[in-house]
């Protein structure tokens, strides 16, 4: 899954905690390496969405009847 795939990436960081009541608890942490791709993923999201917006926009402005158009 996810977790595993970042974890194997080098992006998360995991330690187990015994407990008394049921399975034993796994945390995980960003690493900086983690920081670093979700930094990037972020700035390539935020691009792709831009551009998405821009388009309906555009696509909005193109189908209103020529007197709705402001």
């Amino acid at each position: 899954g996810p977790l595993r795939r970042l974890y194997a990436g080098g992006a998360l960081t995991s330690y187990v905690v015994p407990s008394d009541e049921g399975p034993h608890r796994k945390y995980y942490g960003i690493t900086p390496a983690g920081r670093a791709q979700l930094a990037t993923q972020t700035k390539d999201w935020e691009g792709f969405a831009d551009t998405v917006t821009a388009l309906l926009s555009d696509t909005r402005a193109a189908t209103q009847p020529e007197g709705a158009r402001s």
